[in-house]
């Protein structure tokens, strides 16, 4: 880089500034993310909580979210336009086990009916969510200009996301407009919907204190702000649905409805750019930075099957039809796969490039609307370098359709092949959420 304040050496991954504040982060990344490059370019561009997605869902799936609308949480992280599939109020937090005395958490408020849904993840209103990641830092001890790494007092590097977000579900939203204005038209949205979403973050960043800092630098803590939007799409596609609805095949119904009591059957295709306006991030030494965008693209694949009549005439003779839909699907299996590519300043170069594209697939399979197992693979697509393999679990307890109460948990088995690290990190989460609409409609 040609700022001086921000100068990185490629052989140790070392800010000439900020020393180990730097170099003792990238370390402990590497190792997860998979690459040197990744690690570095987040770090220098104040983008280590955007570039890590939390969610527990999505991780027992390696990440793959970005057209997942049908799962207990979707992704708005990874596609804001998912906040469309957030009904009701939901209260989600998220939190990780990184090791070394990291803290991450995470939490989200989204609200949502009719086709709209908003999040706010601490703003307008700081204290109903945000993100924050705190990394424990031993500092350098500084003799003439050089750093002896880990030799000094430790101080806590950390980065904290504010944000807030919008999405619409274009054909749900038009259809409950059209029914409470008395129109009865076809409902669209039972076979396919337009989903659009943006969201709008706030990223503050504390890199070290002054007295870590190279001697002769700037007064003052080294800290940045970064102010990004991301956007998105998705479509959703039902060709087949004879769980809700009458099927469009009668000789199939027939066939299936004794047995399966009907399938669902649907996909979703989605791109979202995280940062697409390319913004800068700013140092406290009035020095700028390129960040880093990504690119995502999805697609996802579900089917669903419905309660076989025999078990909804049992639950209605014992006295517990509520339980009906509270366990519908009483199966399904849903696969998915991102593609993810970002684009951002070469730390080595200063040239705005493509500098890194993975691809992820997970899977999921859910018994009875509660039990949720999940696996998933990632893979370096470019140097062919890292590998990281997922597994995942969820239990969630529902009633009705009125609210459900969720936990999730996955574990990340992160191979760096060239330097032969293991990594394993654990992903927790949970969320609730009611429907009062729903509510207030059953009284």
């Amino acid at each position: 880089m040609s700022q001086d304040g921000l100068r990185f050496d490629p052989a140790v991954g070392e800010s000439n500034k900020g020393g180990n504040a730097v170099r003792g982060i990238h370390c402990r990344l590497v190792p997860t993310f998979g690459l040197l490059t990744l690690a570095l370019h987040s770090v220098a561009s104040g983008q280590l909580v955007q570039t890590f997605d939390s969610s527990p869902i999505a991780r027992g799936r390696a990440g793959a979210s970005t057209a997942v609308f049908w799962d207990g949480n979707p992704n708005y992280w990874a596609n804001p336009a998912l906040l469309a599939y957030h009904d009701g109020i939901r209260f989600a937090g998220d939190s990780f086990d990184f090791g070394h005395d990291d803290r991450h958490s995470s939490d989200h408020l989204t609200l949502g009916a009719w086709g709209l849904g908003i999040a706010l993840d601490g703003r307008p209103v700081d204290a109903l969510g945000g993100t924050r990641w705190e990394i424990p830092i031993a500092s350098c001890r500084w003799v003439d200009s050089l750093c002896y790494a880990g030799t000094g007092p430790e101080y806590t590097y950390w980065e904290e996301v504010d944000s807030w977000g919008a999405g619409i579900s274009l054909a749900t939203f038009a259809d409950s407009v059209l029914r409470r204005a008395g129109t009865g038209i076809p409902r669209v949205h039972r076979f396919a919907d337009l989903s659009l979403g943006i969201r709008f973050n706030e990223v503050e960043v504390f890199f070290a204190p002054h007295w870590a800092l190279r001697p002769g630098s700037p007064p003052g803590d080294w800290t940045a702000a970064l102010s990004t939007r991301d956007k998105g799409y998705l479509l959703r596609l039902t060709p087949y649905n004879s769980v809700d609805y009458r099927g469009l095949v009668p000789a199939l119904d027939r066939v299936l409805t004794p047995y399966l009591g009907g399938v669902r059957v649907e996909a979703g295709y989605g791109q979202a750019v995280q940062n697409y306006r390319q913004a800068e991030t700013r140092y406290s030494d009035g020095e700028r930075w390129t960040a880093t965008k990504f690119i995502r693209e999805g697609w996802s694949v579900r089917v669903a099957t419905g309660l076989p009549p025999s078990l909804r005439s049992a639950l209605r003779r014992a006295g517990a039809e509520w339980m009906a839909a509270s366990i519908t699907p009483l199966f399904s299996l849903g696969m998915a796969g991102d593609r993810v590519v970002s684009h951002g300043q070469d730390w080595r170069t200063d040239e705005i490039r493509d500098l890194y594209r993975d691809h992820s697939d997970g899977w999921e399979l859910c018994f009875a609307n509660m039990l949720t197992i999940r696996r998933g693979k990632i893979r370096d697509e470019e140097w062919d370098l890292y590998s990281s393999r997922t597994t995942g679990w969820g239990l969630a307890l529902s009633i009705k359709d009125y609210g459900t109460l969720r936990y999730d948990y996955a574990k990340n088995r992160a191979v760096e092949e060239e330097r032969d690290w293991v990594e394993d990190l654990e992903f927790s989460g949970f969320s609730v959420f009611v429907r009062p609409l729903k509510i207030l409609e059953a009284l």
